[in-house]
């Protein structure tokens, strides 16, 4: 075996910057979310100057003439430059040029990393010093994961995301990083071989903890098939120590992945406990998968050469959803060779493909002449092995924006030219000093570029850091002026002007419930709308901008509204809540198509049946002229689905429960009744008036199933005047439900105004932040309520209305849609 250390020649100058670079850069594998502090203050500032400090000894290198300066060489500088000509046009022709600039400016970082490294490796063995450094800090990258996730560790559902964020993005980061360590292992003796076993075992261990079952897939598949590849080249220099090494690596890899409870649960699916299946959600997984596949088709179709901009696909995604609208909140498609397809089209995957064939031709070219049984040949096979398994990871995840994974990829490449500086008989000459002042100019020239394209984004997160700050101590002027600062610097960032316009609609709700009258209010809607206009300006494609937008618009302009609603239900974006209400509203502000409006709230109380128990049907004089054809109408409609509907199905008892308690609301004749399709709590209210002894039968029964259960107990205080019970509200309030027959007339009159009707909160929309990798969305990203409404607390506490749309009421509604248009 060769020996590991040898004498550096002598050292290029200022080296110092470029360790300097490294550690800023290397950081990111241990902070705690890196992914999340990429974007946020002050982490921002770090692996900026990390790329800095690289760029900066890169140009100063150039300028170096004592020593050979080097470009990639064996044909990859041609694939840069077809790489470079395809992000080059990606971004110049995306939707908004600067915000696919700034990914545009992470991806040259990281190229000038890749030169970097090939120079600074021509020193002697130097390339072995990053070898272990890769190794250790992907050993401390576990160490980091398993202290974190272990103190609160759960064995059963295990989910470690820690320290990169993702647990996604942990476990290819960690099969990309475990060859290399067991080759390093295999590769050193004594003492130091068992130290890289243990930190094989540790990153095992952390992969474990991952569940992450592409990875865990990958790493037992690339396993398996080089332990058969190490068998037949063992065959020349038997060794029964590595042997046994190996032997017992490739067993701990099978029991890390055959034991891991959501590969073998998935393998078993057949055998498993439904409970078990559910906490697994491996049917979620594959459901959301499939959409953004589907998705991406919609995406290439629609721009085929170019793609949308890098970084442009959570901005657009709202542009190619599918119908059923079930496609998460992400930025990406779970799949690295889609989101490239996606993103810079038909040219950027030719490109990327090319760049790929050409490293993997330059690996399999130096496998002949690499000495036989040495580090190079086992760091080279830890290379091919982690590439392998990563790129399995690739075709169910997309992972590149994660730090520590391009880095390590650029790094490994970075190893795998040096190997062949060493070993390959093809001869790289280095760049002749007219060459080198050729790229001192446009490096000099790009270099100003990149700072005017990246430092805005660091400027801004600064501002708003400041800002959030301000609004700790109640500065609320500063507070507003840090914000507005800071999208003046990324004005096609939403978050800032979100950030503003929830924190002015919280104080309306606030002002609203002490009593302010509308008048009172029309400054703040204003301001308000104004903030969510600009949101929506930054992020044209995003629905939830337009339809908040929309929401704040109703009340102070028809018009602005009428359009963006109505562009919404083209769009089929009928997820949110309430955009057939606003659009019902915006048309009878402006006398256009009454039965457009009735249908329209008709198939508002099929979407959400529990409007029809809103106060405002009594108090909108709008609303309580058209409250008898409403009902009517959404009846019709409700009798016509349940005829689409299998009788024995949950979906058709759910429709009918619904349609019931929307008569018994109307005080309506209920006809014929089928209590084996209701719920005992359903049956109980249904006969609530004509059979009293009968609904309290019905729920002494269900109580002796369910003791415990809240509704049940609910309605026996009603029916049975010696039972009462006591009710913890959410704002700490404790309610005594005693005998409330004697002070109410009917059983709908104490849900309707037995606790006082609530104003309708926000809805919070999970993810957004991980959607446009902006973590100053977190908490701010909500679906706005209509102004004012409120609801009947006890609805909810009776669990009635609760169930949500499936997807045959998802399609008829959208028919219903598509015949108004028509």
């Amino acid at each position: 075996m060769a020996h590991l250390f040898t004498p550096s020649s002598k050292p290029w100058s200022h080296q110092w910057l470029l360790y300097l670079g490294f550690m800023l850069l290397g950081i990111f594998a241990w902070l705690p979310n890196s992914f999340e502090a990429m974007r946020d203050w002050p982490w921002l500032p770090v692996w900026q100057g990390g790329f800095g400090c690289v760029g900066l000894w890169f140009v100063l290198s150039l300028r170096d003439y004592q020593r050979p300066w080097q470009g990639l060489g064996y044909g990859l500088d041609w694939g840069i430059m077809a790489l470079s000509i395809a992000l080059i046009l990606s971004t110049t022709r995306a939707n908004n040029p600067a915000a696919a600039a700034w990914y545009f400016v992470m991806v040259f970082g990281h190229g000038m990393v890749l030169y970097a490294l090939r120079n600074w490796l021509q020193q002697g063995q130097l390339w072995q010093w990053l070898w272990m450094g890769l190794s250790g800090v992907g050993v401390g990258s576990a160490v980091m994961g398993l202290g974190l996730w272990l103190p609160q560790a759960d064995w059963l559902n295990l989910r470690n995301p820690m320290p990169l964020g993702s647990y996604g993005g942990m476990g290819g980061y960690l099969v990309l990083v475990f060859p290399l360590v067991v080759a390093l292992a295999i590769a050193q003796q004594g003492w130091q071989r068992w130290l890289a076993t243990v930190g094989a075992g540790i990153i095992l261990l952390d992969l474990y903890t991952t569940a992450a079952r592409s990875a865990l897939v990958a790493i037992a598949v690339v396993g398996m098939l080089s332990y058969l590849v190490s068998l037949v080249n063992g065959r020349r220099g038997f060794s029964l120590q590595n042997l046994v090494l190996k032997t017992f690596l490739l067993v701990m890899v099978l029991m890390t992945v055959g034991f891991n409870p959501r590969v073998f649960a998935t393998a078993n699916w057949q055998n498993i406990q439904p409970t078990v299946a559910s906490q697994l959600n491996l049917m979620d997984s594959v459901r959301d998968r499939f959409f953004l596949w589907v998705t991406s088709i919609n995406v290439v179709q629609s721009n085929p050469i170019n793609g949308l901009g890098l970084g442009h696909l959570g901005r657009s995604l709202d542009l190619f959803r599918p119908l059923a609208n079930r496609s998460p909140e992400t930025p990406h498609l779970f799949s690295t060779p889609l989101q490239i397809l996606s993103e810079m089209g038909l040219l950027g995957i030719v490109a990327s493909l090319l760049f790929l064939f050409l490293v993997m031709r330059l690996w399999l070219s130096i496998l002949p002449y690499v000495e036989k049984d040495s580090a190079a040949e086992l760091l080279l096979y830890g290379i091919g092995a982690g590439w392998a398994s990563y790129g399995i990871v690739c075709f169910a995840n997309y992972q590149l924006e994660y730090l520590p994974i391009s880095l390590t990829l650029v790094a490994t490449l970075a190893l795998l030219l040096a190997i062949a500086q060493m070993s390959s008989p093809e001869v790289q000459l280095p760049l002749k000093n007219r060459q080198r002042r050729g790229v001192q100019l446009v490096s000099l020239w790009v270099f100003p570029i990149v700072l005017y394209l990246g430092l805005p984004m660091t400027v801004s997160v600064a501002l708003n850091a400041q800002a959030q700050e301000a609004k700790s101590v109640d500065n609320v002027t500063l507070y507003e002026q840090k914000l507005n600062n800071a999208h003046r610097f990324v004005p096609w960032q939403q978050s800032h002007m979100v950030d503003l316009g929830m924190h002015y609609w919280q104080i309306r709700q606030d002002q609203f419930a002490a009593g302010a009258t509308m008048d009172e209010l029309k400054s703040l809607d204003d301001l308000i709308y104004r903030y969510f206009q600009k949101a929506s300006q930054a992020v044209p494609d995003d629905a939830l901008l337009q339809y908040n937008a929309g929401a704040i618009a109703v009340d102070l302009a028809s018009e602005p509204s009428t359009e963006i609603f109505s562009t919404l239900l083209k769009k089929a974006n009928n997820r949110f809540p309430y955009t057939l209400y606003f659009l019902a509203k915006s048309y009878h502000a402006q006398g256009l198509w009454p039965e457009k409006v009735t249908e329209l709230l008709a198939l508002q109380l099929l979407q959400t049946p529990e409007f029809v128990a809103a106060p405002r049907w009594d108090s909108d004089p709008a609303l309580v002229s058209l409250r008898e054809a409403v009902y009517e109408k959404a009846i019709a409609h409700y009798e016509t689905l349940l005829k689409k509907l299998p009788p024995n199905g949950s979906d058709y008892r759910q429709t009918y429960e619904t349609m019931l308690l929307l008569k018994w609301w109307q005080n309506d004749f209920l006809g014929q009744v089928a209590p084996r399709q209701l719920s005992p709590v359903v049956q109980a209210i249904i006969f609530a008036d004509a059979q009293p002894q009968r609904s309290l039968e019905i729920i002494n029964d269900a109580l002796a199933d369910k003791p415990n259960d809240l509704p049940t107990q609910l309605l026996k205080a009603w029916f049975d005047p010696e039972f009462s019970l006591s009710l913890e509200r959410s704002n700490g309030e404790t309610i005594l439900v005693n005998q409330p027959s004697t002070r109410y007339g009917t059983l709908r009159e104490w849900v309707a105004v037995g606790l006082p009707p609530e104003l309708v909160k926000p809805t919070p929309v999970l993810e957004r932040e991980f959607r446009y990798r902006d973590p100053d969305l977190a908490g701010f990203s909500q679906i706005i309520p209509p102004t004012n409404l409120r609801s009947v607390p006890m609805l909810k506490l009776l669990g009635l209305f609760g169930d949500r749309p499936f997807p045959e009421l998802d399609a008829f509604i959208a028919a219903q849609q598509q015949r108004l248009e028509n």
